[in-house]
């Protein structure tokens, strides 16, 4: 009963963020609660604040995550962040621990480590459809756009702000990746008698090239973020 509670207290969070961001016409992730807006532990170099992310998909409910992370815009010290979550309809924990160290200043070159076991997507998939438009969706009209899966393992990177709106990052991957099922007794307000989209096994290549892959996958990635809001 305790956690079935839980997880409606979470449910009635998840509401009030959605209702907040569509009310000012946020950018932010639906996803992203900025936990520092309540409470935070803060001076004049660091700052040790909660941090909360939150999602609604057909493979897993209700995935919500608690943490904790610690930043210092002065010193070298590493940026850290540190979550644990829970996902409803599958009734599994998952976890992020992320530990990166700036070189020369924050805002410079850094290395880091980040440990996981957790739902992922392609990222493709943001392109289509935002994080709070997906999410709603999902809750209130039982349509999610996204396919999923279960990622595991650990990722090695590198950051390079070479300036203010350029981000150059490189990552070594080692993930145990598997395939989701979808959940049709995740509730959604709608539809609740139809059935949810099915989750396509997870897949690697191009189209008739395209392969099922379960496992232990090693890779290494590279991106350029270009980030063209003003300040």
């Amino acid at each position: 009963m305790a956690r079935k509670n839980g997880h409606l207290l979470t449910l009635l969070v998840c509401l009030i963020a959605a209702s907040a961001a569509l009310a000012e016409d946020s950018p932010e992730a639906f996803m992203s609660v900025n936990a520092s807006d309540f409470i935070d532990w803060c001076d004049d170099t660091m700052c040790l604040m909660p941090a909360m992310e939150l999602y609604y998909t057909r493979v897993d409910g209700i995935n919500y995550s608690m943490g904790i992370q610690y930043l210092n815009d002065q010193r070298l010290h590493p940026r850290i962040k540190a979550l644990r979550g829970w996902m409803s309809a599958r009734e599994e924990d998952s976890y992020l621990v992320e530990f990166e160290q700036p070189i020369h200043s924050q805002d410079s070159f850094s290395l880091g480590v980040r440990f996981y076991d957790r739902t992922d997507w392609s990222r493709e998939d943001d392109e289509s459809v935002s994080d709070l438009g997906n999410n709603l969706n999902a809750f209130v009209a039982r349509v999610d756009h996204r396919d999923y899966f279960s990622r595991k393992g650990v990722t090695l990177f590198a950051n390079m702000i070479a300036t203010p709106h350029l981000t150059l990052r490189l990552e070594a991957r080692n993930d145990r990746l598997s395939s989701l099922e979808t959940k049709e007794s995740v509730w959604s307000v709608f539809g609740r008698d139809d059935d949810w989209r099915e989750n396509p096994p997870l897949m690697v290549g191009i189209q008739d090239a395209a392969r099922p892959v379960e496992g232990r996958v090693k890779r290494y990635v590279g991106s350029v973020v270009y980030d063209s809001r003003n300040g």
